[in-house]
């Protein structure tokens, strides 16, 4: 009876007998079926829990169907992360060629108040999703834009160390404050109160999150590096395609 609450689904039929009898095959499916509904529920219930969190804060509203839109396309990217059924499509990536994409439509997004350099440059090939590993420039790079006061700078890199690409995105904002440091990789945690934007808040705080997983299920990593005044580096590490021969040793 207890499994009819619909309340409770991590509950499932207990059996001792013989696993290959036709009560045993049965048993098998239907608790089964029961961890699909599970998982299907409890992803739901997080896609619900998001929208709400973030449909309470006013500016949401305010910001209109764009931004709407973003923030529905961000959570359903999530929502099939969480339940596993968001697959990529992974082939070769020329990183170079496609940082220099990225590069061309940020400085629209700059708008000349902001500088962009690329300080260096290497030809690097990773086996990837093209359209998620832009995702994670466009958020990385976008992300620094927004923290950078006007006239400040944004330089970015890109090179081979040992059998990985190393992308670095570092800008001249106001650093991250060691009590928001742990936490920046986190959905929806925004850092206005400690982190001076150079620009009215925007955002909703799922960006790094979503660069984060993906550079994840890519076999990599990011790392940060900041210092309040004096502002802060991403490095994204992704697994070089193989026979590609580092330009510099990796200093761990």
């Amino acid at each position: 009876l207890a499994i009819n609450r619909a309340d409770d689904l991590s509950r499932r039929i207990p059996y001792n007998g013989p696993e290959d009898d036709e009560i045993g095959n049965l048993i098998r499916v239907f608790n089964q079926t029961l961890e699909r509904l599970e998982n299907l529920f409890t992803s739901q219930q997080r896609f619900l829990a998001d929208v709400s969190h973030e449909l309470r804060t006013p500016l949401t509203v305010i910001k209109g169907n764009v931004d709407l839109t973003r923030l529905v396309t961000d959570l359903l990217l999530l929502a099939k992360a969480d339940s596993g059924k968001l697959h990529l499509t992974l082939k070769p990536v020329s990183l170079d060629t496609l940082l220099l994409e990225v590069f061309q439509e940020m400085h629209v997004l700059a708008g000349g108040k902001v500088k962009i350099k690329i300080t260096d440059i290497d030809q690097a090939q990773v086996n990837g999703d093209r359209d998620r590993l832009k995702q994670v420039l466009i958020n990385l790079i976008a992300n620094a834009i927004q923290y950078t006061p006007p006239d400040g700078s944004v330089y970015i890199n890109l090179g081979r160390v040992g059998e990985q690409a190393r992308l670095i995105i570092r800008d001249t904002g106001p650093g991250i404050p060691p009590e928001d440091l742990p936490h920046i990789f986190e959905r929806f945690y925004r850092a206005e109160k400690s982190r001076t934007r150079s620009k009215p808040s925007s955002g909703f705080g799922l960006g790094l999150s979503i660069a984060y997983w993906i550079v994840d299920q890519h076999g990599g990593s990011i790392e940060v590096e900041t210092k309040e005044g004096q502002g802060t580096t991403f490095a994204i590490w992704l697994p070089l395609l193989s026979n590609q021969p580092s330009t510099e040793a990796r200093n761990d």
